[in-house]
């Protein structure tokens, strides 16, 4: 059983990390990555620091000791947004930080979030020109992933 939990969890800090690094510029050369297993060698919670060659940094945590909220934050140097629900979100809240203003910027339905993928996947096959964009990020993910199984002796 603690062998397919960890599968799953180490599936679900992979979609993380390709959220990540789909608002990143370019791929990361700095990683760093650390876990921490329970007693029954169940990996409980990951945190990842990235960095690129133009000094964007992200963090990606994910802690499963505690029931939290899914979220992806983006931040930025005029604001942030924040995306509940990720990766099946409808929603994403922007913060102006000279304003202190909102904006919720809304789209799709969770619902149909499978709906949503299967229709991306088609369009790709059919033009292929979009793909060429997930295909780089895809890669970066893959090599990004290699080297935080390798940190944590995976």
């Amino acid at each position: 059983m603690s062998k397919y939990l960890n599968e799953f969890k180490i599936m679900v800090v992979e979609t993380w990390v390709s959220g990540t690094r789909y608002f990143m510029s370019s791929q990361p050369t700095d990683i760093n990555s650390f876990v921490k297993y329970s007693p029954t060698g169940i990996a409980e919670q990951y945190v990842t620091i990235l960095n690129n060659t133009i000094d964007e940094m992200a963090t990606v945590s994910l802690s499963l000791q505690a029931k939290q909220p899914k979220a992806l934050t983006i931040s930025g140097s005029k604001g942030y947004f924040r995306i509940l629900e990720f990766p099946r979100a409808q929603e994403a809240v922007w913060y102006h930080t000279e304003s202190g203003q909102t904006e919720l910027i809304e789209s799709g339905h969770t619902e149909d979030a499978l709906f949503y993928e299967i229709s991306d996947f088609e369009s790709g096959i059919d033009n292929s020109k979009k793909l060429t964009v997930y295909e780089t990020i895809t890669t970066d993910v893959f090599s990004i992933f290699e080297n935080m199984k390798q940190q944590w002796g995976a």
